[in-house]
């Protein structure tokens, strides 16, 4: 009921909500009482998206559902009609006891709606408004702001794109200045820094990692409230973020090696450049699926994230992420590393002529004393290529000198 009030809300004035809803109801009735299945159609209509939505745990606002208006304005126009008929039955034949009935709770729900003091508009209001204007005042560039998964839908329309064009900016210019993160308040909130979910970046059963999404606990000591409305807040990690991989530095064909390959010996690895910057170019026979390991390694001297960017050409079958190892030089305990988005969407540049045309954003939480390095995993495509590689650490704690 709160959906479609919702709908209403937004289709008319300050009262028209109950109204309609009343008269949406009346129309309802009238046509249960005549046409039984079109009632179930209009239902099964009107429903089943908000049903699936829920079950999947993304009810959504009521603007999601704006596509059932015309439905809602049929009903609406079918009780305007049903009512005064139903109170003429109601009165021709009035010892019919579900006539009776019907027309009195009909009466009684129009003029209560009618001429209640109060208004109703919409269901309550979340913040997502006033707390997207906030972040679109705070954010400059080189700021990255990540948010968790579901309310990145909200706050992208309420910052009318900011978050994306962030992400574009810190991938092409290689400039990541602050950390920035919403999040809301409160022990045991969800979406709080302590349960922080966020979409995956890839998944594979062959390495275990079948989780779409996935929760952090990120330290509230490490990050400080720069603007917040109600219980929505937006941190700044008090370290700023700092470059520890610079990809131009490695994109040479011997800063890689072949880990894994479907087809043996068909991985062809060279470099280029495109539009005066250096790119990685992959190519396989037969769309085989290949697994590349970069052959540096870095500790990142204590905890906190690891943000990786970089471009690519196609939007699925191959992608970049970390993979971490039991020392800096050996071959051994080595594992692919799921990381997160910042945003669950796909991000793709402005300019369709780009040869990469499509920028990622990656982050994990790490550990210290462990070594990470970067992997290309790549699967049904011929040729691919890589670039504007960049790594990212932002400390949870003032690191020590002398970090690897």
């Amino acid at each position: 009921m709160d959906i479609w009030l919702g709908v209403l809300a937004q289709a008319g004035p300050s009262r028209w909500p109950l109204v309609g809803f009343a008269f949406a109801l009346c129309g309802l009735i009238g046509l249960a009482l005549e046409r039984r299945r079109t009632v179930a159609l209009i239902l099964l209509i009107m429903t089943l998206p908000f049903g699936l939505n829920l079950l999947m745990g993304v009810a959504g606002p009521s603007r999601v559902y704006g596509f059932s208006t015309p439905f809602l304005m049929l009903l609406v126009a079918r009780g305007v009609m049903a009512v005064p008929r139903l109170i003429q039955r109601a009165r021709h034949d009035w010892g019919s006891g579900i006539r009776r009935s019907t027309s009195l709770g009909i009466g009684v729900g129009v003029a209560v709606a009618s001429f209640l003091p109060t208004s109703f508009d919409g269901p309550s209001d979340n913040g997502y408004r006033v707390f997207g204007e906030m972040i679109t005042e705070e954010v400059g560039e080189g700021d990255l702001v990540v948010v968790p998964y579901i309310m990145d839908s909200s706050l992208g329309y309420y910052t009318d794109g900011l978050l994306e064009e962030r992400v574009r900016e810190v991938v092409l210019k290689g400039r990541l200045q602050r950390l920035l993160v919403a999040a809301r308040s409160g022990a045991g909130s969800r979406y709080s820094l302590a349960d922080y979910m966020l979409t995956t970046n890839f998944t594979t059963a062959e390495a275990g990692h079948t989780d779409r999404y996935r929760n952090y606990e990120l330290p509230a000591g490490a990050f400080q409230a720069v603007r917040q409305t109600g219980n929505l807040r937006l941190f700044e990690s008090l370290h700023p973020p700092e470059i520890v991989v610079d990809g131009s530095e490695h994109l040479a064909t011997d800063a890689w090696r072949v880990y894994y390959e479907s087809h043996p010996n068909t991985t062809k690895i060279s470099t280029g450049v495109d539009d005066g910057s250096r790119e990685l170019r992959l190519s396989a026979v037969n769309e085989a699926t290949f697994v590349l390991h970069s052959t540096f390694r870095f500790d990142p001297g204590g905890d906190g994230l690891l943000l990786l960017a970089y471009t690519k050409s196609g939007a699925e079958g191959a992608y970049v992420s970390l993979y971490q190892a039991g020392s800096a030089t050996g071959a051994e305990d080595l594992w692919a590393v799921q990381m997160a988005k910042p945003l669950s969407q796909t991000i793709k540049l402005d300019d369709a002529g780009e040869e990469r045309p499509f920028a990622e954003l990656y982050l994990i939480q790490v550990k210290a004393q462990r070594h990470y390095g970067l992997y290309i995993y790549s699967r049904g495509l011929v040729e691919q290529s890589f670039g504007d590689f960049n790594l990212y650490f932002v400390p949870f704690s003032t690191p020590p000198v002398g970090r690897d």
